[in-house]
């Protein structure tokens, strides 16, 4: 018996090529459009903008879901539409204008439907990709307009853009819009019981590694959905973000494995479950090797870059090791694993991988484990992010990992000081350096500071550095950093988002905290015992005094 959800959930994937609902406008015609959508708190963000008539654009990377986006927007503001047509004018309730593919319009056509949308007397809602979109403006407005319309972009809430005294747009840049909240609903939406109905019955049901994994993943769903948030949240900070329709082919391709119901029929068999088990598509492999045309799947490539499922965890020797593994995992996947003869070698990654998605344990053993695939201060930084405050152990810890990142090690400066030297990073430690600024710790503080947001009702906060009238933002990768100084591990080779962030951290200090000094004048921090002491030296007639 097949199951058509199960062929509609493989055409979300290119893993065989089969994916024509992978574009958006095959998902829009799609029976399936209407049970599969999720409302994000974007819709009704953009909702009440079209109802105050303004003009919106949305921009960004192909796959952000923007043509998504106008259809729910239409659905949202009860604007039947069966088909979306490249370009719509819509009376009823309220007066809109659209464009869908303006950057496949030709040039003049853009030129065109920008001086309309701008100017009319009425909401107007105008899809582009950036590149079309900054170029249609500068032939509108002059080069001079180029930086302005980044501003806007760069806005995580979106930004407003004077076009003229009597007109100007909102613009939104969908690229910078957090896409985590879409992970669980989407979960949801695949287990929903009601897509499975055919299913029941089914002669293949008991061997089947397409429902054993909903049956799992419905289970055991708060610790999946985390899990996935996680890994997803930690690559949208190291730059790495995934777009609406990399993260729907990502996890469409982990509940089947890109499996019909007919190979099932004809040569699935009761093994299948372990190999094509969720935890192990999720990271492309099938059993333990890595399956031919999963890297098609760019979320997977992601994630193996990541390597969050070969990272070294406290788990790892109970795994392999004991062998009553049995309380770790829920009985329906430990019955399975009893069940299955599996060579040691794959058994490790297997049950490693299982354990990250359905592992069961004590609380404070899992934040010991999550710190060992994410980071020490991955669990802190997200609670921040939510609104907790940020601890004054965390604050003094950042603070010595600073001193390192100038004078080479973590030991303040006599009055417990933060010493800004001209030492250079990765360069030999010396123990006589020139000082340039200094910072008292007890002035340092950290907070979170509110964001905006599209998330309608969901605070969200940055954790900031402060001190006087200085303001830095610490995103992951530098706070990661931080923590690995404060461990006393040497990074040789950082990347070059990270490194550029610790040179203008650097700089901005330096120019903020610099001490005002003589011509003649020389200051000096050396070490002494476990303390860097201060020493100014003025230099007269070509001789040094003290």
């Amino acid at each position: 018996m097949a199951n058509p959800f199960v062929d509609f959930l493989n055409t979300l994937h290119n893993e065989k090529g089969s994916n024509q609902n992978a574009i958006a406008e095959m998902q829009v015609g799609s029976s399936w459009f209407a049970e599969m959508q999720v409302k994000r708190d974007i819709i009704d963000f953009l909702r009440t903008k079209i109802e105050a008539g303004q003009c919106v654009i949305l921009t960004g990377h192909a796959g952000d879901g923007k043509t998504t986006l106008l259809a729910q927007v239409l659905q949202a503001l009860e604007l039947q539409v069966s088909v979306l047509q490249s370009i719509g004018d819509i009376s009823v309730p309220v007066s809109l204008h659209y464009v869908k593919d303006f950057s496949e319009l030709k040039q003049d056509v853009q030129d065109e439907q920008l001086q309309i949308c701008v100017t009319r007397d009425g909401a107007s809602l105008l899809i582009a990709n950036t590149g079309p979109l900054l170029n249609s403006f500068k032939r509108m407005l002059g080069d001079e307009c180029e930086s302005r319309l980044l501003d806007a972009m760069d806005a995580p809430a979106g930004g407003m853009f004077r076009v003229s005294d009597q007109h100007e747009v909102f613009i939104l840049n969908i690229a910078r819009v957090d896409n985590i909240d879409f992970v669980k609903p989407f979960l949801n939406n695949i287990i929903d019981a009601r897509h499975w109905g055919a299913c029941e019955g089914c002669p293949c049901a008991g061997r089947c590694p397409i429902l054993y994994n909903r049956m799992l993943v419905d289970t055991m769903h708060d610790r999946v959905a985390s899990f996935i948030e996680n890994c997803y949240t930690w690559l949208q900070e190291y730059d790495m973000r995934a777009t609406i329709r990399q993260i729907t082919a990502h996890l469409s391709f982990s509940m089947t494995g890109g499996l019909s119901c007919r190979e099932i029929q004809y040569r699935g068999i009761p093994e299948w479950r372990v190999m094509y088990l969720f935890s192990n598509l999720f990271f492309g492999a099938c059993g333990a090797e890595d399956m031919k045309g999963a890297a098609q799947i760019r979320c997977i490539g992601l994630m193996n870059r990541a390597g969050f499922d070969r990272k070294n965890t406290p788990i790892d020797y109970v795994l392999n090791v004991r062998e009553d593994v049995d309380k770790f995992f829920p009985k329906e996947l430990s019955e399975v694993f009893d069940q299955t003869k599996i060579t040691p070698m794959r058994r490790q990654r297997i049950l490693k991988r299982a354990y990250l998605f359905f592992g069961i344990n004590d609380t404070l053993q899992d934040r010991v484990i999550q710190q060992s695939v994410f980071s020490e201060w991955f669990e802190t930084w997200l609670d921040i992010r939510d609104g907790k405050k940020p601890t004054k152990k965390l604050r003094d810890e950042i603070c010595q990992a600073i001193n390192a990142l100038f004078v080479g090690d973590s030991l303040s400066g006599e009055g417990n000081n933060i010493n800004l030297t001209l030492r250079r990073n990765n360069e030999q430690i010396s123990n006589v350096q020139v000082l340039r600024g200094r910072i008292a710790i007890d002035d340092v503080s950290l907070v979170g500071g509110k964001e905006e947001t599209v998330h309608q009702g969901k605070a969200r906060y940055r954790l900031e550095l402060r001190s006087r009238d200085f303001t830095y933002p610490i995103r992951l990768p530098l706070l990661n950093y931080f923590s690995e100084i404060k461990n006393g591990v040497i990074t040789t080779d950082i990347d070059p988002l990270l490194s550029n962030g610790i040179d203008n951290l650097k700089a901005q200090l330096l120019s903020a905290f610099s001490m005002d000094a003589d011509d003649d004048e020389v200051t000096l921090v050396y070490l002494d015992g476990s303390t860097w002491k201060k020493q100014t030296l003025t230099v007269s007639n070509h001789c040094i005094d003290h």
